[in-house]
């Protein structure tokens, strides 16, 4: 019979064959490892914004005022806005376009600024009240004496309501009277706007809503004591 011989391989070249496929293993499993580290980071920033998505949604707090709300609710809640400790920021919101414009403008230290920060209006509109309606910001409690819807809408005029309101404060009890306006709606798409006014301050998201338009104090806020009554003296 014929012999063959094997040569069998060097203890080197087997190690060299090891080495290649140690590297090729390598290889093979960082070219999958790499896309699967990249889609389970792209899973984490999924759920992540997700997460972060609902948390945003469920802390959105509800517009306030609706169409429907009656004006004695935007009153009780301008009323609490002024109560001891006092929300200037709230009580701003609830102001109507107008006013809101007139306190901005009125904040303003030269014509040339576009618009002063929101914290420069807000220290402005509570020194103002402080001087106007004294006893109002920082009041204890309050008191709504009257209501009264003064006009409805009649074309041309927004409809108002008018109310009387007592407040205990540090100095006493002051009286007020305070006029709220209804938004008006915005004008139909097919009427062009005039370039001459800015369409941002009437549509707002607002529109035939109702809010505090001017607040008057009633003898300088002061309590008006009624009159004694008259004595019968026999003659």
């Amino acid at each position: 019979k014929n012999s063959v011989l094997v040569r069998r391989p060097s203890r080197g070249a087997c190690s060299a064959r090891r080495q290649r496929c140690v590297q090729v293993l390598k290889l093979l499993v960082g070219a999958v490892g790499r896309p699967m580290r990249r889609l389970q980071t792209t899973i984490v920033l999924l759920v992540a914004a997700g997460r972060a998505v609902q948390f945003s949604t469920r802390a959105a707090p509800p517009r306030f005022p609706r169409r429907e709300t009656p004006p004695s609710d935007v009153l009780a809640a301008q009323l609490d806005a002024f109560s001891s400790p006092p929300n200037i920021g709230r009580a701003y919101d609830l102001f109507s376009r107008a006013r809101r414009l007139a306190i901005t403008e009125a904040a303003m230290d030269d014509v040339r600024q576009a618009y002063p920060p929101r914290e420069i209006i807000l220290e402005k509109l509570e020194g103002a009240l402080r001087e106007s309606c004294p006893g109002l910001v920082g009041h204890d409690r309050s008191e709504v004496l009257s209501g009264l819807a003064i006009s409805e809408y009649d074309g041309v005029h927004l409809p108002q309501w008018r109310c009387r309101v007592r407040v205990a404060c540090a100095g006493g009890t002051r009286s007020y009277t305070f006029h709220l306006t209804r938004q008006s709606d915005p004008p139909p798409p097919t009427i062009d706007f005039d370039e001459r006014f800015d369409t941002g301050r009437d549509i707002d998201g607002f529109e035939g809503c109702w809010f505090v338009a001017r607040i008057v104090p009633e003898d300088g806020g002061a309590r008006v004591e009624a009159p004694a009554p008259l004595e019968l003296v026999p003659a």
